[in-house]
Formats: structure tokens, C-alpha cells, sequence
């Protein structure tokens, strides 16, 4: 897994200069630690997230994390099983979403990066998770929220999302999958 997303990572372009930061700090944390993707790795570890768009049209699909009560992408830790950090992102999306099928990658390749602080919690101390971010394509279904972790999920239009309170990074994530889909956007409003 470490080499194909080094592989992905090289042929990433990062959106702005923070972004940039990013994508250089993950690539050193990659080459140096012997882990990288375990959650074990109390320092940090690889992630994997999504930024879910709507088959049918422009929505993303943003959740509501209940410990951080924000709004955010889709996405958490690797599993030993997982074969790569996309599998991961479609896992989580499944978990936290409850899209148990119908989820695909919009993209063949990385959408985004982030590096971004986990606050202390009971038995984990702060760290690092060093986020890989894809696109992914949904139908929409009554979302059905199984993990503990949300409070909710749901699709937001693009106007929309200007209301919430997004750190900078998400709004750089969504801005960079918008940009990939303006492209798409027929006069109807369907991709």
C-alpha cells in the first residue's frame, strides 16, 4: 500500500500552497515511519476521506461528527484489510453515511490532501492524521447513521455550504471537487 500511494501522491497537484505543505509532510511521514498506517502510530497515521458528490447533480454529502460537532467530510482510519486508502475512503463513507452500495470514485486518482490535529482523547493522545482525500459519486437513499461517531448526514447544494462553519481545508477539498465537475454540469443541473 505504501507504494501505490506514493505513486498517487508524486502525480498529485496540489490546489495552493497549503495544500502544498501538506502533501510534503505526508510524503516525509510515508518515507519515514515504519506504520504509516496504523492507528498504533500514536504520532499520526494515514487517513483516508471523501468528498461525496451526488450522482444526479450538484450536492456534496457532509457529516455531522457528534465528539467535534462540525460538519465534515466522510473518512477515518485504515483496516488491515483494506487495500488501498481509497477502499478506506469508500469504507467510511459506507459506515458514516449509511450507503451500504452505490458508492464509486468519481476520480482514478487523489482529489486532495490535508494534514490536520486530533485532539487528546481518553487512552489516545493527540496526533496527526495525515488525510488523503478522493471524490466519490453517490445516489442518494434515506441515510441510515450506524456509527456512534455521527450525528447525522446529509447533502448540502453548493450555495449551502457557504452557511456552515467548514475549516479551511474542507472548503479547499470541495472547491477542488468543483472545479473537477464544472466540467460535467449540464444546463439542467444534472453532471
Amino acid at each position: 500500500m505504501r507504494e501505490a500511494l506514493t505513486a498517487e501522491l508524486d502525480s498529485h497537484v496540489p490546489a495552493d500552497r497549503v495544500e502544498a505543505d501538506a502533501l510534503r509532510s505526508i510524503r516525509e511521514f510515508l518515507r519515514a515511519e515504519p506504520q504509516p498506517f496504523s492507528r498504533k502510530t500514536l504520532s499520526g497515521h494515514i487517513t483516508g476521506s471523501a468528498i461525496v458528490v451526488h450522482v444526479d447533480g450538484p450536492e456534496i454529502l457532509l457529516v455531522r461528527h457528534r465528539k467535534l460537532n462540525r460538519w465534515l467530510q466522510p473518512g477515518g482510519h485504515v483496516h488491515e484489510h483494506d487495500a488501498s486508502v481509497l477502499a478506506t475512503a469508500i469504507r467510511e463513507t459506507q459506515e458514516e453515511t449509511g450507503h451500504a452500495a452505490g458508492i464509486t470514485p468519481w476520480l482514478d486518482r487523489i482529489l486532495h490532501v490535508d494534514v490536520h490535529e486530533i485532539p487528546v482523547r481518553p487512552g489516545e493522545p493527540a496526533h496527526l492524521h495525515y488525510d488523503i482525500r478522493y471524490l466519490l459519486a453517490a445516489a442518494r437513499n434515506s441515510p441510515r447513521i450506524p456509527e456512534e461517531e455521527i450525528m447525522q448526514a446529509e447533502w448540502f447544494r453548493e450555495l449551502a455550504l457557504d452557511a456552515l462553519d467548514l475549516d479551511a481545508s474542507l472548503k479547499s477539498a470541495i472547491a477542488s471537487a468543483m472545479k473537477h465537475l464544472k466540467g460535467w454540469q449540464m444546463a439542467d443541473g444534472r453532471w
